[in-house]
């Protein structure tokens, strides 16, 4: 039988800790392994980009607006956990089915944005929030707001709500994590 004093016990936990990377009372890194490329400085001009985009039926413009997939692969999902906490680790496998999955039903649902509103000049009005009324999701390396219904005016007038997804925000730059269709 081996008996361990308790002194000896949380000096063997500083020792384990920092053999496996985290030791006790240790804070862990809570920015990402690098910065978002393209984007916005804010959320107004996201959208505004967004819109214009959309104007023009500019498919590579409205790309440039999301998220890649090193960025989803490398900030995204493994930055989603609490403030604080160790990054999270997916397996390559499903890392891949993730982003592949999101990334068709994203090129779907931008087809349809094109098809719907493209050549219509839309005016923003205001950003409605269905899972983030006041306050945007927070996560150790990004923030995230969403889901995102854009309140448009037409250029007869109608009010047209666009759902847009949700918006991912890393080191002051915003862009979209994916398009998708809630309604």
């Amino acid at each position: 039988m081996v008996y361990i004093r308790l002194s000896h016990l949380g000096a063997f936990a500083v020792l384990l800790g920092a053999l496996v990377g985290t030791a006790p009372g240790a804070t862990v890194a809570t920015d990402p392994p690098f910065a978002l490329t393209g984007g916005a400085p804010s959320i107004d001009a996201l959208m505004d980009a967004f819109l214009q985009a959309i104007e023009k039926r500019d498919k590579e413009a409205l790309n440039a607006l999301r998220l890649t997939k090193d960025e989803y692969q490398g900030i995204i999902v493994p930055g989603r956990v609490p403030p604080g906490s160790p990054p999270r680790k997916v397996s390559p496998i499903v890392d891949k089915y993730f982003w592949e999955t999101m990334d068709f039903k994203s090129g779907h649902y931008l087809d349809l944005l094109v098809e719907r509103y493209g050549g219509v000049k839309l005016l923003r009005r205001e950003l409605r929030f269905t899972k983030t009324a006041d306050e945007p999701e927070r996560y150790d390396w990004y923030r995230a707001w969403g889901e995102i219904r854009q309140a448009t005016v037409d250029p007869d007038g109608a009010e047209v709500l666009v759902s847009t997804g949700w918006i991912a925000e890393v080191g002051g730059t915003y862009k979209f994590i994916s398009f998708q269709w809630d309604d």
